[in-house]
């Protein structure tokens, strides 16, 4: 099978969507010839079969202009001379030109796409231009209305999506995030401080207010430990200044994205994993954060939010759930698993036996790979 995999993020950036795309490309193509059609990456990403946009180096709109004129422009030849058998797109709201739409029809080939949050909501919260917004409706609309299929990572986004869009549920898989389980596994940890941590985005949606808010209780408690925030995001600056409000700055420590094999070391580092998730943009929906299941593949013990599709990390005693934005109760079942190193390695154990059986890439690949095939034959049997 030949699959064209589309998408409008920028390869390059250390962020789940980058992780995602790579991993699913490099399982896909393991029994597939998969084409990547994507804005120019980074020199240190290479694909066996690529079609680049070129972006000039542009920021915000006139990237988004370029990207879209690009597409347009480019790729029809490049499906000219490598048809696929179906086409798979990841739309991040750049592509409002919805150019998968248009040549999945021109040259009758099956479109399935790929969901992986509330688009809407999310730029929504970054206070994008109304208009914008609307377009990126729009967009979406388009999209699903006349996509074959749908991959979302959710069951609440599969239902969110339903009826947004009055789509129905059968158009619909649901295929979670999935971690790489050969490059994310335990590692004796020997050191002498303790340490939390945190890994992804500084967005307003992953709590990070209440977990900074939490350290002065745990540090009360337990005054050898400190948190480490591994990420960049718009939100660092604030953070920092409410550390520094707190007087907590000595046991706080901001390292911005690194590579995945550094945040390896970095994860078998700590004692307790967190994901202090609040509720607005995620509850309605559910999560499938890839933090956490990197988090579990490292046999780390998680304290996260009683989130909508959270619900495995205690079902399988992986971790403790507490309620979001609660600083008080994040500090309590941080401080409680510091004090049961016992209970925190059954913990680590259990997750790390769920992430080999439920979430590693080959798995997930797989399962994207059944619903790819089975669409590029409707109507051809």
């Amino acid at each position: 099978m030949r699959i064209h995999y589309l998408t409008d993020i920028y390869l390059g950036e250390r962020n789940a969507g980058t992780t995602h795309t790579l991993e699913i490309v490099k399982h896909l193509q393991r029994e597939n010839k998969v084409d990547v059609i994507c804005p120019t990456p980074t020199d240190n990403i290479k694909f066996n079969y690529q079609c680049v946009i070129p972006t000039f180096g542009l920021k915000g709109m006139a990237r988004m202009a370029i990207l879209n004129l690009g597409f347009l422009l480019l790729y029809p030849f490049y499906l000219l001379k490598n048809r696929p058998d179906v086409i798979y797109q990841r739309f991040d709201g750049s592509l409002l030109l919805a150019p998968s739409v248009i040549f999945s029809k021109l040259f009758n080939v099956r479109l399935v796409m790929e969901v992986n949050g509330n688009l809407i909501d999310e730029i929504r919260m970054k206070k994008s231009p109304p208009l914008y917004i609307k377009l990126v409706y729009l967009s979406e609309k388009l999209y699903y209305s006349h996509s074959e299929k749908i991959i979302c990572v959710t069951p609440g986004l599969k239902k969110l999506l339903c009826e947004r869009y009055n789509l129905s549920e059968s158009k619909i898989e649901v295929v979670c995030n999935g971690v790489n389980i050969e490059l994310f596994k335990p590692v004796k940890n020997t050191a002498e401080k303790q340490f939390i941590l945190f890994q992804g985005s500084l967005l307003n949606w992953q709590g990070l207010e209440n977990l900074i808010n939490a350290v002065p209780q745990i540090v009360e408690k337990c005054p050898n430990i400190s948190l480490l925030i591994v990420g960049d995001g718009p939100e660092k600056d604030k953070l920092i200044t409410l550390t520094n409000s707190l007087n907590v700055s000595e046991h706080v420590i901001f390292i911005p994205a690194v590579p995945q094999e550094t945040l390896v070391k970095l994860i078998n580092l700590a004692d307790i994993c967190v994901a202090p998730f609040i509720k607005e943009r995620n509850d309605k929906i559910g999560i499938s954060p890839m933090k956490i299941v990197e988090y579990m593949a490292c046999g780390k013990p998680i304290v996260s939010s009683r989130i909508n599709n959270l619900d495995e990390i205690e079902k399988f005693n992986a971790g403790v759930l507490i309620d979001p934005e609660n600083p008080e109760k994040l500090a309590g079942a941080i401080i409680r698993l510091l004090e049961a190193p016992e209970e925190t390695i059954k913990m680590g154990e259990n997750g790390r036996h769920l992430v080999e059986c439920r979430y590693s890439w080959k798995y997930i690949g797989g399962s994207v790979a059944i619903i790819l095939r089975s669409t590029s034959q409707i109507g051809r049997e």
